[in-house]
């Protein structure tokens, strides 16, 4: 993938108008005559006229980034292939005749083959979440169910997934990488974990708001939407009496499967039912059962804030993409992502999936909300359009010409991620 390079800069010119005279010169006045404000003023500029500002260049937009998604590019140690978990496929998740469970791809190959990558001329890598994700889930059988190898149901952020490698591993791969000249970028998800909650109810269809409105302990409604993000005025909840389902655990022992441990509290969970992807349920329906995340929560929002930095203070990346940018509120990236940025070095580059091709939609989360990149899924599409679909160069020359949405002060266009393909859509 290439991050593009066309910035647009605005340069003001300062103009100094002269003094006006209360009579003008006649015909016989010469310049040499004239009072020297008069004439200097009006024609000459000043000799330290330049740009407003330095155009703004994040050192990230001069590199190539190669997506990995590491279960599926190298096995370098097969002893790793089951993560250590006994059983059969649907235990462990390793089954290599089916592309829905892990293939046993790991750190120690990606590490192998970095010379591969740094050689194709790669500055980069953007690798899927490497954290512990919930192995396998499904409905009992090979047919019906699939493995965490993509990485996005993490349950465990302490730890590195035993099916790709562990501590030593990561931080033997990140140093290489780095000897390499190769940045590592951490695909990260805010919006949910693995799938843990059920309800007791045991029916699953999204529950609107309108519907079955959020309760406080003490039973009162309140709009989440109206709260968000203030510590003050979010009240406390309760598991039974706050939601319009009842939160239970599908395996009682895995109650305190997650870490860090508040993850484990069922009350920082939206637990309305699973997405139709459509409206309000695209902030707060799960994503085929995935526990979502109640990010309106204060306690979510510092939660993840404390959760990311310690991740940025414990590994040598520079970066992260994040996943499912649109599924969360507002409120919680004008909070996380300087919060974030704070604990990270100077130049740790943030971009983030808004699965979208409209610019003025795509632009409000790097104008307003302060990501500071997205990947560019707005000249994916004009690509698309034009290489597979028989539209004309037009559709490419309306794509660039959207880049204006996302300048301000601080980011602009040449932060918007290129890419042509990956995990969730094909080329």
């Amino acid at each position: 993938m290439r991050i593009r390079r066309t910035v647009t800069t605005l340069v003001a010119l300062a103009i100094t108008a002269g003094a006006c005279t209360d009579t003008l010169p006649d015909a016989s006045t010469t310049s040499a005559t004239m009072p020297a404000s008069s004439t200097t003023a009006a024609t000459a500029l000043p000799e330290d006229v330049g740009p407003v500002a330095a155009p703004i260049r994040h050192p990230a937009t001069d590199g190539s980034i190669y997506f990995v998604m590491t279960d599926r590019f190298e096995n370098g140690d097969p002893g790793n292939d089951t993560g250590g978990i006994e059983g059969g496929p649907l235990d462990h998740g390793f089954l290599p005749e089916d592309k829905g469970f892990y293939q046993g791809g790991d750190l120690a190959g990606l590490t192998a083959r970095l010379p591969y990558i740094a050689h194709m001329g790669m500055t980069a890598i953007w690798m899927t979440p490497p954290f512990t994700n919930n192995p396998v889930q499904g409905q009992g059988a090979v047919e019906s169910s699939s493995a965490g190898y993509h990485g996005y149901w993490q349950i465990d952020w302490s730890q590195i997934d035993p099916h790709l490698g562990n501590e030593e591993e990561m931080q033997a791969f990140l140093a290489e990488a780095k000897a390499l000249g190769i940045d590592v970028y951490f695909d990260i998800v805010i919006n949910h974990t693995g799938d843990v909650i059920t309800y007791e109810e045991g029916t699953f269809s999204y529950q609107s708001k309108g519907a079955a409105p959020y309760l406080d302990a003490s039973g009162n409604e309140f709009d989440d939407a109206a709260v968000a993000g203030d510590e003050a005025a979010f009240p406390a909840l309760e598991a039974v009496a706050s939601f319009p389902y009842t939160p239970a655990f599908t395996i009682p022992e895995e109650a305190e499967i997650k870490s860090p441990d508040w993850l484990d509290d069922p009350t920082v969970y939206h637990n309305r039912g699973d997405s139709t992807f459509d409206g309000e349920s695209a902030f707060y329906g799960d994503f085929f059962g995935l526990d979502d995340l109640f990010t309106e929560d204060p306690r979510v929002v510092q939660g993840m804030i404390d959760l990311y930095s310690d991740i940025i203070s414990r590994y040598d990346i520079a970066g992260f993409r994040v996943d499912t940018v649109k599924h969360v509120n507002d409120e919680f990236w004008v909070e996380w992502t300087p919060a974030v940025l704070d604990a990270a070095p100077e130049d740790f580059f943030i971009f983030g999936e808004v699965f979208s091709s409209d610019p003025i939609f795509n632009s409000h989360y790097t104008t307003n909300l302060g990501l500071p990149g997205l990947l560019d899924f707005i000249v994916k599409d004009g690509l698309a359009q034009y290489v597979a679909n028989g539209a004309g160069a037009d559709v490419l020359v309306q794509a660039f010409d959207n880049d204006d949405w996302f300048t301000d002060a601080d980011s602009n266009a040449s932060m918007l991620v290129k890419f042509f393909g990956n995990h969730d859509m094909g080329r």
